[in-house]
């Protein structure tokens, strides 16, 4: 069957990052397939690339949005606890582990009913 999800991309130019490539696509799919799973039919998925500079340094920005219902127990800044409707609720505990890993973080930006964005912040060759 199909769940008619659109996605769009925009990718940002980006500075170099030094990350295993298997790792990096474990946090990114473990969190569009978060999104994809929490979307109903005709949902909407971004995927944005930038840069943002923090006191850390630059750090390369990979920015996943969905249209889904939001996380209502989620705590800004914290990760969510609980498990989606599959019963799964590790995926952002392994984006968070990978991301820490390499120096970097996530962020997660969540509204009910409005859908959620987590930002994946990975350091750059540039950062101080």
């Amino acid at each position: 069957y199909t769940r008619n999800i659109q996605s769009h991309y925009e990718f940002g130019n980006i500075p170099p990052i030094t990350i295993n490539s298997f790792h990096l696509e474990q946090a990114i799919l473990s969190v569009i397939n978060n999104a994809i799973a929490a979307m109903n039919s005709g949902g909407r998925l971004q995927i944005c690339t930038s840069t943002e500079e923090r006191a850390g340094g630059i750090f390369v920005v990979i920015a996943v949005s969905d249209t889904g219902p939001g996380m209502t127990d989620s705590t800004p800044g914290e990760l969510p606890a609980g498990k989606n409707k599959n019963g799964k609720g590790f995926g952002l505990f392994i984006t968070y582990e990978i991301l820490k890993h390499y120096g970097g973080h996530l962020e997660i930006d969540s509204k009910k009913d409005a859908g959620t964005t987590i930002k994946l912040y990975i350091p750059s060759q540039h950062s101080t």
